[in-house]
Parts: C-alpha cells; sequence; structure tokens
C-alpha cells in the first residue's frame, strides 16, 4: 500500500508513543526473523547499496534509546519504485530496563525497476533541530532478464559530487548485453548526455543567482531518480524525476523523459508516434484539458496555457502497456502544491491518429 499525506507524522508519532511506554511487555521475535527469503539491514549496512528485483521485500532494524523522546522516522519514499508496506514493528526493551535499548523494523518492497534512496532520520518530531543520525541507503531495483522478452539488462549507474557549496545526487540507467555493441553505446550515450546537461544547467543556474542567508533555506542541491515505466525488446520508456534548490522557498522540479528506439539507437519524439500530418497536439491538448477541468483545484485559465497544442507543452510523456502517459510538472497547469499532474489517454481513444505502423505497432496491434 502507498504511503498517504500525513503517514510520517503519524508513523513518528506512533513509534514514539512506544518508545515512551518502555514497561509494555516485551515481545517475542518476529517470524520472519527465522527466514532465508528476506534481507535484514542494520546500522552497520548504513551508507551501502543493496541490489534487488522487482517484488523483493527487505527489512530495515534501527536500535532507539527508550524514553528519550527520540524516534527513527521515514522521509519520503518514491512508492513507484519502493514502497513501505506496513507500520514499523516496535521491539521495545526489557520492562525491568528503563532507557534500555529498543529495535523498530521497517518493512519495504521492490516495486518497479529503478534506483531511488531510503532515509531514516533519528530525531525528536516536534523539534527543528538536526537529525541526531541519519540511516541511508542506496536501493538499485533490477527486473530480471527473460529469454522470452528482453535481450537486454538495465544497471543502475550514478552522479555524487559534494562542495562546499552544493550537493549533487542523481541516478541515471545504464543498457547492457545488447548485441549491437553500436547501439548500445549509442543508447547509453543519449542518456548520459541529457542528465550531463541537467547537471551543467544546475551550475550554471546557481553561479549565477545570488541568495542571502534569509533566502536560502536549506544546501543547494540536485537531486534525480529514474524508472523504467515501459520495457519491450524494441523500446524502453524512461522518466526521471527530482527537484532543484538553487534557493528560494523550495526545491524547483526536476522532470525528463526518453522513449528510446533499442533497435536503431535513436530517441523518439511524440511527433513519431502519430500519422504524419495528423492533428496529434491538438487532439492531446482537448483531451488532458477535459481531464484536468475536473480537478477543482486548478485554475482553468493556468490549465489552458499550460496545455496548449505545442512541442514544449507535451515534451515530457512516456508510454505504458495501454496508454500514452503526459506529465505535467509543478507551475505548468498548476501551482507548486498542486504537484505532478499525470493524465493517461488510451491508446484506443487515439487510434484515429496513431500511425499503425510506427514504434507503437507491436503494441497496438495487440488490441
Amino acid at each position: 500500500m502507498a504511503i498517504k499525506p500525513g503517514f510520517r507524522f503519524l508513523a513518528a508519532m506512533f513509534i514514539s508513543f512506544f518508545l515512551i511506554c518502555s514497561a509494555a511487555a516485551f515481545l517475542p521475535p518476529p517470524a520472519w526473523a527465522e527466514t532465508d527469503e528476506t534481507l535484514l539491514l542494520t546500522k552497520a549496512d548504513n551508507g551501502e547499496t543493496i541490489d534487488v528485483h522487482e517484488g523483493d521485500i527487505f527489512k530495515i532494524k534501527l536500535e532507539y534509546n527508550a524514553g528519550t523522546g527520540y524516534t527513527w522516522v521515514v522521509a519520503p519514499v518514491r512508492p513507484d519504485i519502493v514502497e513501505m508496506t506496513e507500520e514499523p514493528e516496535i521491539i521495545p526493551p526489557p520492562p525491568d530496563l528503563l532507557g534500555g535499548r529498543g529495535y523498530v523494523i521497517f518493512s519495504f518492497e521492490a516495486m518497479e525497476a529503478g534506483s531511488t534512496a531510503v532515509v531514516i532520520d533519528y530525531l525528536r518530531p516536534w523539534e527543528k533541530e538536526k537529525p541526531a543520525e541519519t540511516f541511508k541507503i542506496k536501493v538499485n531495483i533490477e527486473k530480471e532478464k527473460t529469454a522470452e522478452n528482453l535481450n537486454y539488462i538495465v544497471v543502475p549507474k550514478s552522479i555524487k559530487e559534494k562542495t562546499e557549496n552544493y550537493s549533487i545526487d542523481i541516478e541515471y540507467p545504464g543498457l547492457e548485453e545488447l548485441p549491437d555493441a553500436g547501439i548500445r553505446a549509442k543508447l547509453n550515450n543519449a542518456v548520459k548526455s541529457q542528465v550531463d546537461d541537467i547537471v551543467r544547467n544546475f551550475k550554471d543556474d546557481i553561479g549565477k543567482t545570488k541568495f542571502s542567508a534569509d533566502e536560502q533555506l536549506m544546501p543547494l542541491m540536485l537531486q534525480l531518480d529514474w524508472k523504467a515505466e515501459y520495457k519491450s525488446p524494441g523500446l524502453i520508456s524512461l522518466v526521471f524525476k527530482g527537484g532543484a534548490y538553487q534557493g528560494g522557498a523550495h526545491p524547483g522540479p526536476v522532470v525528463l523523459t526518453m522513449l528510446l528506439d533499442l533497435k536503431t539507437g535513436d530517441e523518439i519524439k511524440l511527433g513519431g508516434l502519430f500519422k504524419p500530418d495528423s492533428k496529434y497536439l491538438d487532439e492531446l491538448s482537448k483531451i488532458c484539458i477535459d481531464d484536468l477541468s475536473k480537478n477543482e483545484e486548478l485554475d482553468k485559465e493556468w490549465i489552458k496555457q499550460g496545455t496548449s497544442p505545442s512541442e514544449d507543452n507535451f515534451s515530457n510523456f512516456y508510454i505504458t502497456e495501454d496508454s500514452l502517459a503526459v506529465i505535467f510538472p509543478p507551475y505548468q497547469v498548476g501551482p507548486y502544491a498542486a504537484g505532478y499532474q499525470e493524465i493517461f489517454i488510451p491508446y484506443e481513444k487515439l487510434k484515429e491518429i496513431i500511425n499503425p505502423e510506427g514504434p507503437l505497432e507491436d503494441i497496438v496491434s495487440k488490441d
């Protein structure tokens, strides 16, 4: 199940309650501790990278001191890549040991191929001080290559950089084992080039912009995760999401999408999915306006401007088994607080303008 808004705070209060009530009965070891199928991480694994596959469960067991008010709190994670599967399990200290050592156990499931970080802070939830401790791991999730579908594997790569002025933490994919080495290199270079452009633009922007201490509320940073939304022998659709803080009230959104042709090594633009001379932008604009207008929290004029039929407005897209998805980042069709808006358009709705001999040929022919 996905972590709902407010879950972070409620989970913190839930844990704190049990930490203070150290006189509770001592719980027996959980049943999963006796199996070899669940990966169990402890404080000794802080800073490590783990490699798992889709559907794998991993748990993190951390120590706390009862009666201090400190508790472990999970920072927001991307539920499409890693999902917290249940409320934290508390193992309190023995009832006769005041202020003794207990444990809290967090359970996560690897949802889909991608790479992200899991961060858990040790803090007093009501205080605004820095955490007393932080546990952080990098999670790489792979989808096993199978003989009947894929002739390649997707591997996680990263860019890490930290200076006195800023930090960069980027995860991005690489393709391996494609039979044609030239196409493989072309695809990997295309992905790396896009990521490098994001890094370059971030550095250029922070070099030009100066903020006072009051205007800079946190360290300057650039962060990016990725997910493969669709994979087949001929296509892979990648989505990158993250944020860049360059001063001001909050980080700005960073989003990048890439649809790659694994047979030619080319990146496929949105227009390449549709029949020549079709007015696909007009059709997409109409569909998205109709869908977004159902959201009463969004301004109609803002929607109209952000979905007008231009290539720029529809540059962030990806494909799934049955739909074309369009991503509208914060500020495009609504305020920052509205977050990302994603519209899923079934191929059936676009069948009159999709090119039947184009990149989507194998997908739409199944219908």
